[in-house]
Order: C-alpha cells, then sequence, then structure tokens
C-alpha cells in the first residue's frame, strides 16, 4: 500500500487532470457588439490557459494561467458588419498535456441595410464633380463602371459615409451614361463575371454631349466638271460616333473603307458632269459638307454654212459675200437651244434682241440682231457698219466657234418667196395690200411691194437691231432698179421695210403696162451692181 502511494505521489499532476468545459464545443452570439462566457472546470493542481484565433473576440477579466477548481472567463466580439456569418475559435490548453478543448464561437450575419440617398446625376458636357450619400450598416465598397468617372474619395466605408466621383469632359455629339457600383458586405469588387451576393446599387451620371464636338476641315469643295477624288478630316474624341454619314446625291460616292467613329479621314467621289453647274452635299451627323461641281464645258458651235436668207446663195469661200443690213442664215450644230426660239422685241418693243435663247452672233465682236435661233441654224442681220471683210463668230452658252471670214459688198440682194425657197412666187402684196397670187394677180399700172434683203445701207442711217421708222424713211444708199417680165419697172421707193427689222427691204415698183400678163412672171431687183436671184416670180394679169 505505502508502494502504491509512493507510485501515486511520483506521478505527474498534470495526468491527474481532467476538464470539463461548458458549452463544451460551440456558441452563437448575436451580430451586435456582446459578451460571452466559457466554464472550464478541472482538478486543483491543474494549470491551463486560453487563447482566440480571430481578432474581433477578445478576452476580459483574469488573466490566462488559470490553477485548478472551476473558472469562468468572458470574452466581447464586436459588431458584425458582414451579411454572413464569421466564426472565431477559443482553444483551451494545458502547459502539459496540450489542447484540452476548442470552442467555436459563431457570430451571426449582419442584416447590411445599404442603400442610396440619391441614384443619379445629370451633368452638361464639361468635366465636373459631385458626391452621394451611403446609409449602411455595413462594409461596403464603391468603383466606377465606366473609364471616364473617377471615384475620388470614399472607395470602400464600414456604416454611413459618402462617395466622390469626378466626371471628364465628353468629346462626343452624342450624350453618354455611366455607373458607380456600392455593393455591400465587401471591401473589395466581385470578380469579373461573378454574381453579385448581396444588395448593389448603382448610381447612374448622365453626361450631355455637344454638335461642337464634330466639326470637319476643309468646309467645302469645288470640283471642274471632270470631277474626281476628294477627303475631309473629321474631328472629333476617340471613340465617339460621327453618326449616319450619306449624300443627298448621287454624283458624289463615299470611298472610304473604314469611317464614323473617332478622329480620322473620310473619302468621297464626284462623278463627271455633262450637264449644268451643280451643288450637293456630303453629310457627317447633322453637319453638311458642301460640294459644287462647275458645269461641263459647253459644246463648240460648229459653222457649216453661212447662207443669204432669202436667195440661199452662199456667203462662203472667195466669190461668197454679205452685204450691211444682210439677214443671213447660219447653219452648223450646237449654234442654239434644241427648241427653236424666234424673234423677240426688247426696249419696250423699239429693238430687235440679240440672245435668243443663249445664242448669240459677232460680227467684228459686235452682237448683231437675231430672228431665229436653235440648234442647226440662227438667222441674223449683219450690221451696217461692216466693209471689207468680216470676222463672224457664233456663242451659245459660253461656247465659241471658230471665227468665219466673209467677204463684204456693198449690196447683195435676194428675193424672199412664199415658201421660203430660193425660187417661186416672190413675197410681193399688191397694191390693195393682198399677197400677190395667181388667184390675186397685179394689174399693169398698180403698185406693187417687193420684199428682200441685202440692200446695203440707208440714208438716214439704220441703227442696228432697230425697228424701221415710218418717218422718215430710210432710203437704200445705192441706186434701184426692178425689172418685171423683163421690161424696167419704175420704183417709187427702195428702203427699210416701216414696222419691220432694220435690214428687211421694201421695194415699191409699178407693173410695167407693156409687160405680158402671165401666172409666172419673172422679177429682178438691182441695187447698185448687184442683182438679185433669178427664178423669182409674179402674177400678172
Amino acid at each position: 500500500m505505502k508502494l502504491f502511494l509512493a507510485f501515486l505521489a511520483a506521478m505527474p499532476l498534470c495526468a491527474q487532470c481532467a476538464y470539463t468545459v461548458n458549452p463544451p464545443q460551440t456558441a452563437t452570439i448575436s451580430y451586435t457588439a456582446g459578451i460571452g462566457q466559457i466554464s472550464v472546470a478541472s482538478g486543483s493542481y491543474c494549470i491551463w490557459t486560453y487563447t482566440s484565433d480571430s481578432s474581433w473576440l477578445t478576452f476580459y477579466g483574469q488573466a490566462n494561467g488559470q490553477s485548478g477548481g472551476s473558472y469562468t472567463f468572458a470574452y466581447a466580439v464586436t459588431v458584425n458588419t458582414l451579411p454572413s456569418p464569421r466564426t472565431a475559435k477559443i482553444t483551451i490548453a494545458d502547459s502539459a498535456a496540450g489542447t484540452v478543448a476548442t470552442v467555436a464561437v459563431t457570430q451571426q450575419a449582419s442584416p447590411c441595410l445599404l442603400t442610396l440617398t440619391s441614384t443619379a446625376y445629370e451633368i452638361g458636357v464639361g468635366a465636373g464633380s459631385s458626391t452621394f450619400a451611403v446609409q449602411s450598416d455595413c462594409v461596403w465598397n464603391s468603383w466606377s463602371n465606366a473609364s471616364w468617372i473617377t471615384v475620388t474619395s470614399g472607395a470602400s466605408g464600414v456604416s454611413n459615409g459618402a462617395v466622390g466621383y469626378s466626371v471628364a469632359a465628353n468629346p462626343c455629339v452624342a450624350g453618354r451614361s455611366g455607373t458607380l457600383t456600392v455593393e455591400a458586405g465587401s471591401s473589395t469588387p466581385v470578380a469579373l463575371g461573378s454574381a453579385y451576393p448581396y444588395p448593389v446599387p448603382q448610381f447612374t451620371v448622365n453626361q450631355d454631349g455637344s454638335p461642337g464636338n464634330l466639326t470637319f476641315t476643309p468646309a467645302g469643295a469645288s470640283f471642274s466638271a471632270a470631277g474626281g477624288p476628294g477627303y475631309l478630316t473629321v474631328t472629333t474624341g476617340a471613340g465617339c460616333s460621327w453618326g449616319t454619314v450619306y449624300t443627298n446625291v448621287n454624283w458624289i460616292g463615299i470611298s472610304s473603307t473604314s469611317y464614323g467613329n473617332g478622329p480620322g479621314p473620310l473619302g468621297y467621289t464626284v462623278s463627271a458632269n455633262t450637264g449644268a453647274a451643280r451643288t450637293g452635299a456630303l453629310y457627317i451627323g447633322t453637319l453638311a459638307f458642301s460640294v459644287t461641281q462647275q458645269a461641263a464645258a459647253p459644246p463648240t458651235p460648229l459653222i457649216a454654212a453661212v447662207d443669204h436668207s432669202a436667195s440661199f446663195a452662199s456667203a462662203l469661200g472667195t466669190s461668197g459675200v454679205v452685204s450691211p443690213g444682210e439677214i443671213v442664215s447660219i447653219f452648223g450644230n450646237n449654234l442654239g437651244p434644241s427648241t427653236g426660239v424666234g424673234l423677240q422685241l426688247v426696249s419696250n418693243n423699239t429693238a430687235v434682241a440679240t440672245n435668243l435663247g443663249g445664242a448669240q452672233v459677232l460680227f467684228d465682236g459686235k452682237a448683231a440682231a437675231l430672228t431665229y435661233a436653235s440648234n442647226t441654224q440662227v438667222n441674223a442681220v449683219v450690221p451696217f457698219e461692216v466693209a471689207g471683210t468680216t470676222k463672224m463668230i457664233v456663242t451659245y452658252q459660253g461656247g465659241i466657234s471658230a471665227a468665219t471670214v466673209l467677204n463684204v459688198q456693198a449690196a447683195n440682194p435676194g428675193i424672199y418667196t412664199l415658201d421660203y425657197s430660193p425660187s417661186g412666187p416672190g413675197a410681193i402684196l399688191n397694191q390693195d395690200y393682198s399677197i400677190n397670187s395667181v388667184a390675186r394677180p397685179a394689174a399693169p399700172g398698180s403698185v406693187v411691194q417687193i420684199y428682200l434683203t441685202g440692200g446695203g445701207v440707208t440714208n438716214p442711217p439704220s441703227p442696228d437691231a432697230s425697228i424701221t421708222p415710218s418717218d422718215p424713211l430710210p432710203w437704200l444708199s445705192s441706186s434701184t432698179t426692178v425689172t418685171i417680165g423683163g421690161v424696167p419697172a419704175q420704183v417709187v421707193y427702195s428702203g427699210g421695210a416701216p414696222g419691220a427689222i432694220a435690214g428687211l427691204v421694201q421695194v415699191n415698183a409699178i407693173v410695167p403696162t407693156g409687160v405680158t400678163p402671165g401666172s409666172s412672171v419673172p422679177v429682178l431687183v438691182t441695187i447698185g451692181s448687184a442683182t438679185s436671184q433669178p427664178g423669182v416670180i409674179i402674177a400678172v394679169n
């Protein structure tokens, strides 16, 4: 017995220690700050300590190093600001035997109520800054979802606070919208692509754009009729959309294959112009880039023939002539408008137009009176002052013909016919002003009026492009003789036709009594040394 007692006395005291812990393994505590207790019962000589693995759980009261008996120690927890539970481990250890017990203290999750006092902000196109308030009873974190919005303060918090942010100037025409996110229950943003496990309020920033943020150079362009390529440089912010790019005419095309965002060039093409001058536009957003194009080069008037308008005798070549005041017919192509234009009076009906439908005929640089103009024929009155030779050109809508040199003689008479051919019944009025014809022949001894051109200058002088007056009558300066049926007729008047264009000549002659009657009696008029064409006839009874 003594030996057994001695053996017990020799055993370490720790080997005789037994521990009872209450609660034995786990404890639960509210998310609010609070205290808890753990009771430890052991033998009289047992020495033990307690520790925590979490900073939010601390001890107070008697220090570690308890010896024997029963003992209750207290611990305190801080507020859990996380919306999830958290656990701290309390370890009870014997200095000789090691860990004898662990108690897991679980603190409940915070309700984590988080709201924003405002959810949106409107700002102009310029830079700016502002703040919004966060009301929370838990940890939160904020960040920007847009590169142009920067969090300047309040990137994180543990309770009520504020987020400060700055907004960069908007370099675009269009407005833009971005967000600031406030995430509850985390001090760092959730990984990209992950679902948010907690409330995630967002604060929206809407920023205006400005039309002034889109410009281009040059302001416009002008092209010749040939057209060709062109380009303009668009200036706007990086990544900013230009809006819709289009043209309002089919002769301007867009040649660039890449355009529409940020600063850069825009290429276009202009088709060749075959008509009048024109204007179109290339639109970039709401801005218009004006393009003008010159008219197609006018076709060159081509003169093929210059004929006496009554006799149709050619004025070209070494034997061809014209006379002052002669009405000539010019034939060719591109001479005037496609639809013919007749004689027009100007200056209160006191003069004849020298421009018909854009066509003009110039003799030695002077515009002649015109009685008709079309694409293939122009009738003009040779100015009265020409002499020797004259240089004639035709102009139409900017096109200029080659110069045609014509010989000039004092007179070059030609009698008009009723059917506008070189021969046949003449344009002759009887004494009663009826048109001479087989049905209405002229009587011997009566006065007939013969109409012709190519009589030369008059006395008094006839102004170019004028209407012939009846008082004073402008007589031809050169002598005039008439034969009807080969018989000389008495001339009672030879000069301008009153009320008609200067250049139209009227010769009044008495039908000789000795003429042989007939339906086709030949008529000839000689002015100076020049005689009218043969084949013109008059009816005499």
